[in-house]
């Protein structure tokens, strides 16, 4: 298909470090549609690139719709201005550029409670994406994999160890994808206060 009329991704959002939620729009020059769902890039442990669909996310389909559409409307209102001496067009161009560059790199950043939660998850699981976007296959997998490990280092279950007061950041992991806000609240709380705060 033309290079102005093809399938691209765009509205990307939440970056944490190399991982980022995006969603694929056709484009005609500037995005007119969009797919039904988003996607959450992240790198394996071999170092691919790969992703998981994960509901469309509304704050990527809003930015993708915008971002294209005002730096291009910035750029020609620029060309204008300059070549025809038209000083209004350029004001107008360095506003729009001013709301493009606000929307290319402050909108969509996480705020700095969900970065350090997602920071937690990818530190654990490899993967910072929240439970609550991924499949529940997906995330009862992840799970078990994490409640595995913690038994065979450990020889105790996990929400013993939890109830017990045992610290540390997987318990907090496997409650979250275990669906568990008790337990997941309970798991850092006793964090908190092994770390003596």
């Amino acid at each position: 298909m033309w290079g102005w009329m093809t399938w691209r991704e765009a509205g990307h959002v939440d970056r944490l470090g190399r991982e980022v939620v995006v969603t694929e729009f056709f484009h005609v020059i500037i995005p007119v549609w969009a797919r039904e769902r988003s996607r959450y890039y992240f790198r394996q442990a071999d170092g691919e690139e790969v992703y998981v669909e994960i509901p469309r996310d509304v704050r990527s389909l809003a930015l993708g719709y915008l971002r294209t559409p005002i730096w291009f409307t910035a750029t020609i209102l620029a060309a204008g201005g300059v070549m025809k001496e038209r000083w209004g067009l350029l004001a107008i161009a360095v506003g729009l550029a001013v709301v493009g560059a606000v929307l290319t790199f402050v909108a969509g950043t996480l705020d700095p409670l969900e970065r350090d939660r997602r920071s937690l998850f990818q530190r654990v699981a490899g993967i910072g994406v929240p439970p609550e976007l991924i499949s529940r296959a997906m995330r009862e997998r992840t799970r078990d994999q994490l409640a595995e490990q913690w038994f065979d280092h450990h020889e105790i279950e996990w929400r013993t160890s939890i109830a017990l007061g045992v610290a540390d950041e997987v318990l907090i992991v496997i409650a979250e994808y275990d669906r568990a806000p008790k337990l997941a609240d309970r798991a850092r709380q006793n964090l908190f206060d092994a770390e003596g705060n």
